[in-house]
């Protein structure tokens, strides 16, 4: 209840009240000869009202108390007159003292009393929600901001439990509780947690729990700030998901987003950074390492440089910059990489931060230098397939020019008796040759060389070829032949492939002018596919290596790009014809094997040559030359096919002087003529491959077609496709390769009418 204080009326009314006590007290006394002791009784009423209005009750009952104790002292005494009059007196000094005391303490009330209002309307009017629990997690007192949070009204949420006005999940009925926690000793207790609204909805807030204390001090429940902070969180929700779907993002990419300071100190790294570098993503944002710790060292000079230019100003304003380099990764393997960087700017143009992204291309980097290799690759077959079309073409050419000029010194040498001129066709005869090889040497480049493979054992073919490997290369370099116990077997020309293996060794000397060691190797090979990526046209399977390795002057990429070209050398002019190495190319090719090369300036070169390896065993035995007194004919008849004048005279020339009639065609057509206007009385017929009108297999068909039994022998300087060289083996056809000499037309000639003679007496 409101307590009363003591205006200008209650004073009089106090004052008279107590005159009226005093007065009633003297009457009773006098006149019914009360005990002042039993009039006290009177007073009774008098003690329960100010013990109502308490405060003002505790000083009557003061004064009461002294006046009974004064009627004891005074009683019955020779004074006791006084007591008559000494009592309204002492009525009114008292209620004098009361009255200036109590104006006093009401004043004290009534500042107390304003400022619990205004604690009050603290409560009431603060922004967070208050509410006070007792210890039965009973609600108090609780403020506007409260109910507003909670959704309640005054009237629902007075009188009920905590939990049930506004619980926070999942703390609420576990040890975690606030209150009983703050029971337990805790001074405070800040936490944030997730309520529910009366409807139902998610609130998150802020609580701060204090206790409230007694007179005593002691915990009778709690104080709760409650702050809402659910817009806080939904946008810290937002921002965690957007970074979230950030993070995915950039994973997905397969990259690494990174901030850092124009130091490159760190700020943030997201992203596959541990699939790219092998670091985690914490060593990256420790800044252990940095990013341009890990920048392959051949290429951080161009990397800062680069980057310290774009974030330049104002010359490089805040545009994106894409670049390439290597970085080596925690394990030692090095990747390639694309970073996309671009800095930050203030809103005057200044850089602030650096930031970008990067990318792993390494397998786009291989798959790149895959492609430039095999684009070069094919570049270069195109080129020495044009070289060699041109070669061969230059080749075919030759070989009848030189058929002519060897053969006539052939048929002169043994008509001219003059030593003198003997001497001259003898010298003529002999730069036919040289020219002849040089020929075939430019054929085996084009690949359009005539080979006779047989099986070939590389041992026994280096026993023959290592006196004369000694010879050429000198006493100042050091031979050493290592040869596989168990060689494989090859199926190869063996000529040819002692021609290439003598100009490897020729190479090898060149390039050790000062002397040195040289290495040839046999060895067997078992190559997988991974092996094959490494060497150029190489296949899987078993094969043959021929190595032939020097400590020489070695060559770098430049030179490597064009050493099997034809007439490409390194030597001085006059010194060299630069078709050695394309020649061993050419025969490589030709055998369907391949070639490979490792060279380094200053570590030598190691030419390594790798043949398919066959089962079959070779062969033994050698062929015996016949006598040159056997190839002279008896008149048989042979129909010459020659495009080449100067080809089909001396060939008609060669024959008719050692015993054969011979006629002669320029075509197909015109041989087909001369064979019908002859009914086919020829015991051989001798035809170019490559005729004006059809090729030279066509026409041996044709002309089989007429005669089964007919001997056809075709000639040729090369067998091109369209010449269709294939064919010649399947057909087993006898072939004879230009330029040829006298000694050879004639041996073959009758060797081939020999052998239809004794067909013919069998038959018969």
């Amino acid at each position: 209840m409101k307590r009363i204080g003591f205006g200008v009326k209650g004073k009089i009314l106090f004052m008279a009240i107590l005159m009226a006590f005093a007065t009633a007290s003297i009457v009773f006394h006098r006149i019914l000869h009360v005990s002042p002791i039993f009039m006290h009784f009177f007073y009774i009423p008098i003690i329960f009202a100010c013990i109502w209005w308490r405060w003002k009750g505790i000083w009557v009952a003061v004064f009461l108390a002294l006046n009974v104790l004064f009627c004891h002292l005074f009683y019955d005494c020779a004074f006791a007159s006084v007591y008559d009059v000494a009592q309204p007196v002492m009525f009114i000094l008292v209620a004098l003292i009361i009255i200036n005391l109590r104006t006093g303490l009401v004043k004290a009330e009534e500042e107390t009393d304003q400022a619990f209002h205004e604690i009050g309307q603290i409560f009431r009017t603060t922004r967070n929600g208050l509410r006070v629990i007792d210890r039965d997690f009973n609600m108090i007192r609780f403020n506007d901001a409260f109910l507003k949070l909670s959704g309640l009204n005054e009237k629902e949420a007075t009188g009920k439990k905590c939990f049930d006005a506004f619980s926070c999940p999942p703390d609420c009925h576990t040890p975690r509780c606030v209150l009983r926690r703050i029971l337990e000793g805790e001074d405070i207790v800040e936490c944030e947690t997730e309520a529910k609204h009366s409807e139902g909805s998610r609130i998150f807030c802020t609580l701060t729990a204090t206790p409230l204390r007694g007179t005593e001090g002691e915990i009778i429940g709690i104080v709760e700030d409650i702050k809402d902070i659910t817009e806080r969180r939904l946008w810290e929700e937002r921002l965690r998901s957007s970074e979230e779907r950030y993070r995915s993002f950039v994973k997905g990419i397969g990259g690494i987003a990174y901030q850092c300071d124009m130091d490159y100190s760190p700020i943030f790294f997201h992203g596959a950074i541990e699939q790219i570098t092998g670091y985690t993503e914490d060593e990256f944002n420790a800044g252990a390492p940095r990013l341009v710790q890990i920048i392959h060292r051949d290429d951080i000079r161009r990397v800062y440089k680069n980057s310290r230019n774009v974030c330049k100003p104002p010359d490089f304003p805040c545009i994106p910059y894409e670049q390439e380099y290597r970085i080596v990764r925690k394990d030692g393997q090095i990747r390639w990489v694309r970073e996309y960087i671009q800095n930050a700017c203030d809103h005057s143009g200044n850089p602030r931060t650096i930031q970008g992204i990067l990318y792993d291309i390494t397998d786009q980097k291989e798959t790149e230098d895959a492609l430039q290799k095999s684009e070069e690759k094919f570049m270069h077959a195109q080129k020495m397939e044009a070289i060699g079309r041109l070669a061969g073409g230059i080749a075919h050419d030759f070989n009848n020019i030189l058929t002519i000029i060897m053969g006539n010194t052939d048929l002169l040498l043994d008509k001219v008796k003059d030593h003198s001129l003997l001497c001259d066709i003898e010298e003529i005869h002999r730069a036919g040759e040289r020219a002849a090889s040089l020929v075939s040497r430019i054929l085996t480049f084009s690949r359009k060389q005539m080979i006779q493979p047989k099986v070939l054992d590389f041992t026994a073919l280096l026993a023959e070829t290592g006196k004369l490997i000694r010879r050429i290369i000198g006493e100042d370099i050091r031979l050493t032949v290592r040869l596989d116990p168990d060689l494989f077997r090859v199926k190869a020309d063996p000529g040819q492939m002692d021609q290439a293996i003598m100009n490897l060794v020729v190479n090898a000397r060149d390039a050790m002018p000062n002397g040195g060691d040289l290495t040839i190797r046999v060895e067997n090979v078992m190559l997988d596919r991974d092996q094959c990526k490494a060497i150029p046209d190489a296949r899987p399977g078993r094969s043959v290596r021929l190595s032939v390795e020097d400590t020489g002057t070695g060559m770098d990429k430049a030179l490597l790009d064009h050493i099997f070209e034809p007439f490409f050398t390194t030597k001085m002019q006059g010194e060299g014809t630069g078709l050695g190495l394309s020649t061993v190319y050419g025969i490589v090719k030709q055998h369907e094997g391949w070639i490979n090369v490792y060279s380094k300036p200053g570590y030598g070169s190691t030419f390594e040559i790798y043949l398919p390896a066959i089962s079959q065993m070779p062969a033994t035995g050698q062929k015996k030359t016949p006598s040159l007194e056997a190839f002279q004919g008896s008149g048989e008849r042979v129909l010459v096919v020659e495009d080449d004048e100067g080809v089909r005279r001396f060939t008609k020339k060669a024959l008719e002087a050692n015993g054969y009639a011979v006629f002669e065609a320029s075509s197909a057509l015109e041989a087909f003529s001369i064979y019908e206007r002859e009914h086919g009385d020829f015991e051989l017929v001798l035809s170019d491959v490559v005729l004006p009108d059809i090729n030279g297999v066509q026409f041996a068909d044709q002309i089989l077609a007429r005669d089964p039994d007919l001997p056809v022998i075709l000639c040729s300087g090369y067998a091109n496709v369209k010449s269709q060289w294939p064919l010649i083996h399947e057909r087993h056809f006898r072939f004879i390769k230009k330029p040829y000499s006298a000694y050879e037309l004639l041996r073959t000639i009758k060797e081939e009418t020999d052998s239809k003679k004794v067909k013919t007496k069998q038959d018969v």
